[in-house]
């Protein structure tokens, strides 16, 4: 069966059935909670508000576009060693590429790999084949960057309380939670915080940023050597034993 067709796992799905349930259950949920807060709802606020401005801190959009970005920089990198460049430029910082804290990487692999830029092989298929080589390395390499990157950005301080107390938003939120628990208790918030999530949190941040690395990945393997006009891919294929 063609892999694009049926039980739509690329495109995805969308019922407006289910959107209307999850929402529905949010408000209710949200409602129970406040009323249960009685006068003390203003926790309430708090607490959703800081879980808003928390989810929002770093933006899908931008989450895909780092993801791809990000990756120019091992084929740029590959490039310049391949080449030979004294200085380099990546993000408008300008650098030696054996001080780029990926070179190790990429030199031990060009010890191990001498196959992968044979005098056989054009410029640019050497390039793409030590990107293939090196590409799961490099996405754990950018990753491990992410996660402290967005992990920084829930840190951001906040000063709701209008006071010369700066908290982060995480810090509000767990003391939010602990006090909520007292009143309300911890079954009920856990109610809250799954509806929170099922409404609001349809994907994680994670999947987001390592799919653009993907395309970008894909969009390497489809680039054509400009001497034998083979697809990187078939090149890929033709290099390796059956073993492999």
């Amino acid at each position: 069966m063609n892999i694009f067709k049926g039980k739509n796992f690329f495109l995805g799905s969308f019922s407006i059935e289910h959107l209307n349930e999850i929402d529905r259950r949010f408000w209710l949920t949200a409602k129970e909670v406040d009323e249960a807060l009685g006068n003390r709802r203003y926790l309430l606020n708090v607490y959703l508000w800081c879980i808003f401005e928390t989810i929002n801190s770093t933006l899908v959009y931008q989450v895909a576009n780092d993801g791809f970005n990000d990756c120019v920089e091992l084929l740029c990198l590959c490039g310049d060693v391949y080449k030979g460049t004294k200085i380099a430029r990546n993000k408008n910082v300008y650098y030696k590429p054996q001080f780029h804290e990926f070179y190790p990487h990429l030199k031990e692999f060009i010890d191990k790999h001498p196959e992968c830029s044979n005098q056989d092989k054009s410029d640019k298929a050497s390039i793409f084949l030590w990107v293939n080589g090196l590409f799961c390395k490099f996405t754990e390499y950018i990753m491990n960057k992410f996660f402290y990157q967005v992990n920084k950005n829930l840190l951001v301080c906040s000063d709701l309380a209008h006071s010369n107390s700066v908290y982060s938003y995480i810090d509000i939120i767990d003391e939010c939670y602990e006090n909520m628990v007292e009143i309300i208790g911890e079954k009920l918030m856990e109610k809250l915080n799954h509806a929170i999530k099922e409404r609001f949190i349809r994907v994680s941040l994670s999947d987001i940023y390592l799919q653009s690395t993907i395309n970008q990945y894909i969009d390497c393997l489809t680039q054509r050597d400009t001497e034998t006009s083979k697809f990187v891919f078939r090149m890929i294929l033709e290099s390796m034993s059956k073993e492999e």
